[in-house]
This record gives C-alpha cells, structure tokens and sequence, in this order.
C-alpha cells in the first residue's frame, strides 16, 4: 500500500509519456500491479486480508488483526485481470475477493490511523463570513476512521439480529445520510450494502422474502 502522498505523482512529462505508453503496451500488467499493491485481497484458505509488498510478497493481517504473509509466487488473487469473453461487457480480477469496507475502513485502524479524519461532510448552505471572509459551509462534520467503523458495526449488529446471512444482499432506503455506502464482510461473514447514519426509520427491501423488515 503506497504513501498517501506519493501514489499516483507523476512528476514530469516525460514520466507521464513513459506511463502512458506502458499502460498501452501491457494494461494487464499494469492494472494487476496497482490491484496487487494498492488493494488488499482474502485468499479463499483463510481470512487473511493481503496486499503484495514489492518483492516481499504478500502482506497484511489475518482475521485476529496480527501481521502475517505469504511469499509472492505462492498466490494470485485472481485468475484473469480482464475478462473480455463477453465484450463490451468485461469483467476485473474473475475470481478475485476484495471487500470495500474492508479497504475504505478497516485497514487505516489496522496502520493505526484510527484517529485520522476519513470523511468531511459539507452540507449545501454556504456563510460568507467564514474562515476570514472566504466563505465556508454552515455546517461541516468531520469523521475519524474509528467512528467510522463503529458505526458501521453498530449497524451490522442490527442486520445481524434481523436474521442477514452471507451471500445475502439487502438495500437500505432512506432520507438524507451523512455519507454514503459500505460494504462489509467482516466480522461476522456478511454481504451487506449500507448507508450510515439513517434515520431512524429503515425501510429494508431484501430480495430473501424470509428476512424480517423495519419499519
């Protein structure tokens, strides 16, 4: 996983010509090294959650949380980076397991960067008088990773006791959020498309007609 602050710089032209011109000359490669690097991935043996580290191999966390890895030639996430069989309708990284919440959320409390802001939320009004006269939004929040996560769990709790099992999936409507949507995998095992900080009325559409409804 790269440092914030270099991932993606190119510093000159004539990197952005060299860059251009191997992604045109070998996407494949390309994509499956920023994938491998950037994004961490669960081997299907384990709970894992691994990223490849250069010529480390693959790193990362098993499902306690503690470090752990594997020597790179002994795993690849995927077994295509590109499936093109039903063109223009393509598939990335067939056979890959990846879990968003997991890279979005998790992780930064893994790399103790827990207390880090993860989201701002600026609401649409704007005072004019803010910030010296430059103007800001009347209301602005700033959310840490960690209260993030919590209230992602709070919520995965819920869907817990409401009978969600894996492969299930359940869309949750509602009015105004602060932020938008999560998908979480662990640590129950669990598929679930959420949107935190609801109201307080939840109407719950799954497609399982077993599972139980708010209302």
């Amino acid at each position: 996983m790269s440092d914030d602050r270099t991932w993606g710089v190119v510093e000159s032209q004539s990197d952005e010509d060299a860059l251009r011109n191997h992604i045109t000359r070998s996407a494949d490669e390309f994509h499956a090294d920023v994938a491998a690097r950037e994004i961490h991935w669960q081997p299907p043996s384990c709970g894992a959650w691994l990223a490849r580290e250069d010529e480390n191999g693959w790193v990362g966390w098993d499902a306690r949380g503690e470090s752990t890895g594997i020597e790179a030639d002994c795993w690849t996430p995927w077994t295509s980076v590109l499936d093109e069989s039903a063109a223009p309708y393509y598939k990335w990284f067939t056979g890959g397991q990846t879990n968003a919440c997991f890279n979005l959320v998790d992780r930064h409390l893994l790399l103790g960067r827990a207390d880090k802001t993860a989201i701002i939320f600026e609401g649409d009004r704007w005072d004019p008088s803010k910030n010296n006269g430059r103007g800001g939004p009347v209301t602005e929040q700033h959310f840490s990773y960690r209260q993030v996560f919590e209230e992602i769990v709070s919520r995965m709790q819920v869907l817990r006791d409401l009978g969600l099992a894996k492969n299930f999936t359940m869309h949750l409507t509602h009015g105004w959020v602060v932020f938008g949507v999560d998908w979480r995998l662990q640590p129950w095992g669990h598929a679930v498309r959420l949107r935190p900080y609801a109201d307080p009325l939840l109407q719950l559409r799954p497609r399982c007609p077993k599972l139980p409804c708010l209302k």
